[in-house]
């Protein structure tokens, strides 16, 4: 007869055997992915934060102590601009790198429109915690206003993880959801936004 041992040796190969037959299937990575956009259609002037829809209005009190409202930028208003750039932040040091280049190869193009650049830190609920994490990555004074986002309600209108980033232009259409790779996406609506029309 087969022994304790022998036993629970046949029966760890069996389940060993089931899990590589089973456990498997279909959670393979897709070495070939299209490039496309997966997302479903926008209908034009539903309100959310994908690219064609409208966004939603929202406010925050930003690490300078004064409140952000999204429709005080928008077409018409006092402070009207041509365009909100979101970048969602975690202040990691991918998010800096991003950041610099934002702020050293993106907003040199634009200096003298009318572009606003807000980092909502996704993962605080506090402005002086934010406040404090700005200073300590070096962005105080920078270009960049900041803001924490509590209850996570920006990241969530905007789908905002890190490195996430959103053009809002003076309609507020949104007009760029997408991670952040080399800028040329940004610069591109950036363009568009800031070109005048004949």
């Amino acid at each position: 007869m087969f022994s304790t041992t022998d036993h629970h040796l046949r029966l760890a190969i069996i389940c060993l055997i089931l899990l590589l037959l089973t456990g498997c299937g279909g959670t393979s990575d897709d070495l070939f992915p299209s490039g496309t956009d997966k997302r479903p259609e926008v209908t034009t002037g539903e309100t959310g934060g994908r690219p064609g829809n409208t966004a939603p209005d929202f406010s925050v009190v930003t690490t300078d102590n004064t409140v952000f409202t999204l429709a005080d930028h928008l077409r018409g208003n006092a402070e009207e601009v041509d365009g909100v750039v979101l970048y969602f932040t975690m202040w990691c040091p991918v998010c800096s790198a991003h950041m610099d280049h934002i702020q050293f190869s993106v907003m040199p193009l634009f200096r003298d429109k009318r572009i606003i650049y807000l980092a909502v830190d996704y993962l605080s609920d506090s402005t002086d915690y934010t406040r404090i994490s700005q200073q300590d990555s070096g962005f105080t004074g920078s270009g960049w206003l900041a803001a924490a986002d509590p209850g996570q309600v920006i990241t969530g209108i905007f789908n905002g993880t890190m490195g996430t980033t959103v053009v809002i232009d003076r309609d507020g259409i949104v007009r760029l959801n997408e991670d952040f790779r080399t800028g040329d996406n940004l610069i591109a609506i950036l363009t568009d936004l800031t070109t005048p029309t004949p």
